[in-house]
């Protein structure tokens, strides 16, 4: 029987017929015979590429276009597929490689923009991701997303008056976007304008029940002084009550008791391995577990890393990085892991997966650490404080049992290059510098007003003012008009924004002689790094965790005598 003589021009017809059909393990098997034929034939080697995306095999896919791109280097579609796999596969720099080839090839690709955009503001590279979105608004002037995006960079880089524009805009082009309220409200509070981060986190739960939006709107009632406790916890307490209706726990949660194994499992899930405030009080205590007895795991909830997120690996007998997983996939691999004991480190803090703990996959579960109050959650079952965070009548404010430890729940462990304590200022000053390095969304109207009755009332006493936020000149002139319609003179303050490094924030500290801080929301971090650099604080002691850590912090360190329980008794410690 004569030969069958198979042209490649009836294979492309057969493929053809194939994908059309969705048929691609079939179309795939052509296209291995195609290409092999036909090696130097860029339209075979696309057409596989774009087969084997379909079927999930990325390596395939990703020399399917490298071929392409070989043959005909200006081909963009294949650049641009070429990256999008790249990213996927976790080479970054490679991604960003063949999206610069592509902008070269299209300059105004818009899905090449937005792809290298995010790219650049994920790795920090702000100044990069900034030219990439401006680009992308003459492109879509009308497009909401771009808009939202280029908000979040502009907030990353300090320039928050010209995010909060971006936001606003991009609600005016979609009002019903919950998420953009919620981006704003957040914005705004940065900004210190807590009355209108307020309204609009109320706008975005009354346009979404999403948990992020949830969590943003009950963090921001921490901040805004005319929030009783009792109203705090009400509405935390309605939103678990809400979310866990109907919540399924995991299928085989193993109840297992903890003396049948050699050593105590614990998981600890967080975004802020890395470094970030709650890292600063989290590595010292997994620093002292005892690997004899207690095995480590970490769930990592961000992609981000650096040198800290390196030390805590070391630490953890067993990382996972959890990020881009699903609440049930987390859950399966905690029960598979055996953790006795899963510890929440974020609250209702950005980056949380408090819904994770909603499956109910460890014995028993705890928050602790990274948020000033409960998290409404009845499955969470322990919150670790100490008797002076939360006194004696507090635990029906929260919805988990409390676990108070004796002495203060937290252990600061400074930076390594934190500089040398330097003298008191004032011996070469000759006057009394106050200082607050807290969040500008801390400060409020009586803040201000109890500050300057503290500087009119010490004689040539000055005020240095440190915050993020106060990079933006629209928030600083802000900042400096309440100051001076407190009554407190121009020459008498001084305000300053971001610093570089953590070392440059420390060593600010140089210049002040007593810390000031802030209430209803205490500060933490910046507490334990003024007293790390022999700055004593005055603090104010009121009826809530968030405006209590103060008083255990100093109390702790033996300067109880600086912890106020009023107004009056601030300015007289002062």
């Amino acid at each position: 029987m004569a030969r069958t003589n198979v042209t490649p021009q009836s294979l492309k017809a057969r493929i053809q017929g194939l994908v059309h059909a969705g048929q691609y393990k079939e179309a795939k098997v052509l296209l291995d015979k195609l290409v092999k034929r036909a090696s130097k034939d860029p339209e075979a080697w696309f057409v596989r590429g774009m087969v084997c995306s379909q079927l999930g095999k990325d390596c395939m896919a990703a020399e399917s276009f490298e071929n392409v791109v070989k043959l005909q280097p200006g081909h963009a579609l294949s650049h641009f597929n070429l990256a999008l796999i790249k990213k996927k596969l976790g080479a970054i720099d490679e991604a960003s490689r063949s999206l610069e080839k592509v902008l070269k090839i299209e300059p105004d690709h818009v899905q090449a923009l937005e792809q290298i955009a995010l790219i650049s503001f994920s790795n920090g590279e702000t100044d990069t991701a900034a030219v990439y979105y401006q680009q992308l608004v003459q492109l879509k002037p009308a497009d909401p997303g771009v808009l939202a995006n280029l908000g979040a960079l502009q907030c990353a880089a300090g320039e928050l008056s010209a995010a909060e524009e971006s936001y606003k805009k991009a609600i005016t082009l979609a009002p019903e976007r919950a998420h953009l309220h919620d981006s704003l409200a957040s914005v705004l509070c940065d900004m210190g304008l807590l009355e209108d981060s307020f309204a609009s986190h109320k706008e975005a739960i009354r346009l979404s029940d999403d948990a992020r939006v949830w969590s943003n709107y009950l963090l921001s009632l921490n901040y805004f002084p005319g929030n009783t406790t009792s109203e705090i916890c009400r509405l935390h307490r309605e939103w678990g009550e809400r979310v866990e209706h109907g919540a399924r726990e995991v299928s085989g949660v193993k109840q297992t008791s903890m003396v049948e194994k050699a050593k105590l499992r614990i998981g600890y899930v967080s975004p802020d391995f890395r470094t970030h405030s709650v890292a600063y009080f989290l590595e010292p205590l997994l620093a002292a577990h005892d690997k004899n007895a207690v095995e480590v795991f970490c769930y990592s909830t961000s992609p981000r890393c650096d040198d800290t997120t390196q030390r805590f690996r070391k630490l953890a007998a067993h990382w996972r990085e959890i990020h881009d997983l699903s609440d049930q996939a987390v859950a399966d691999a905690i029960v598979e892991d055996g953790i006795d004991i899963l510890v929440d480190l974020s609250g209702h803090t950005a980056g949380n997966r408090l819904s994770l703990f909603m499956a109910c996959p460890a014995p028993i579960q705890v928050t602790y650490l990274g948020y000033p109050n409960t998290t409404g959650l009845s499955c969470i079952d322990y919150r670790i404080t100490d008797a002076l965070a939360d006194t004696e009548g507090a635990d029906d404010l929260y919805t988990e049992k409390l676990l108070r430890l004796s002495g203060c729940f937290l252990c600061y462990s400074p930076p390594p290059d934190a500089p040398e304590v330097a003298d008191a200022p004032c011996q070469r000053n000759g006057y009394v510098t106050f200082g607050s390095f807290n969040n500008y969304s801390k400060i409020n109207e009586n803040v201000t007003q109890l500050w300057a009755r503290v500087l009119l009332s010490v004689a040539g006493s000055r005020l240095l003012r440190k915050a993020t936020a106060l990079t933006d000149v629209k928030t600083a002139n802000r900042c400096r008009q309440m100051l001076l319609d407190a009554g407190i003179p121009e020459d008498r303050f001084r305000l300053i924004g971001r610093t570089k490094t953590t070392a440059e924030h420390l060593a600010l500290y140089r210049q002040v002689d007593i810390g000031l801080d802030t209430f209803p929301y205490n500060g933490t971090t910046t507490t334990c790094e003024a007293m790390y650099m022999g700055v004593p604080v005055i603090t104010m002691s009121g009826d809530r965790h968030a405006t209590r850590v103060g008083s255990s912090l100093l109390t702790a360190t033996g300067m109880g005598r600086m912890v106020a329980d009023s107004n009056d008794a601030y300015l007289y410690i002062a």
